[in-house]
């Protein structure tokens, strides 16, 4: 935990569960990093990940472990590092910036957009909101706004799941961006 704490000090916050049947019973899908040992009282760690992989494909699961024979039956349930105990800063830091990049990569996808200069390729977490008006595709991004002609439900079907709101049938919404208010 002192490891976890030197490194997150102002990166995330985290909880800590004594046993995998205490963290089972309450997740539901609303951490982005696990951090787990293999032996723990009750249920293991390999079981508990088997468990939590059938609720949640995305979550990173990491094992911090003196067991590195594990390491095969890790990977079979998708875990996608080993912290050997005794752990050192250094090689847990790098595990861990490593893990918080996968996690803000998650739902990003390139969408290629045809402009009248050739093709845009734009990450779809930098689209503000798509908005068509006569068959005019209007997308508003961090690297600007490009117009081409489509219809807003391929868009909708090309964009990741979850990430977008379609607000009306002229528009779709990027749900990851903050919106300021407007003062009157």
């Amino acid at each position: 935990t002192r490891c976890l704490s030197d490194w997150s000090s102002d990166v995330c916050s985290s909880d800590l569960f004594e046993k995998a049947d205490d963290f089972l019973a309450v997740y539901n899908g609303d951490y982005d990093i696990i951090l787990m040992d293999i032996e723990m009282p009750g249920t293991n760690g390999m079981d508990a990940a088997e468990q939590i992989r059938k609720r949640d494909a995305q979550v990173v699961i990491m094992f911090i472990t003196n067991m590195a024979h594990y390491a095969i039956k890790g990977y079979e349930v998708g875990a996608l590092d080993f912290v050997l105990k005794p752990i050192q800063y250094l090689n847990f830091a790098n595990k861990m910036d490593r893990a918080m990049q996968l996690v803000e990569n998650r739902g990003s996808k390139p969408v290629m957009i045809q402009t009248g200069t050739g093709v845009k390729k734009i990450d779809s977490r930098d689209i503000f909101y798509v908005e068509i008006q006569n068959h005019v595709l209007r997308y508003h991004t961090k690297q600007g706004n490009f117009e081409v002609r489509g219809s807003l439900k391929n868009v909708e079907e090309e964009l990741p799941k979850g990430l977008f709101a379609k607000c009306s049938n002229w528009c779709l919404v990027g749900l990851t961006h903050e919106i300021g208010r407007a003062h009157v």
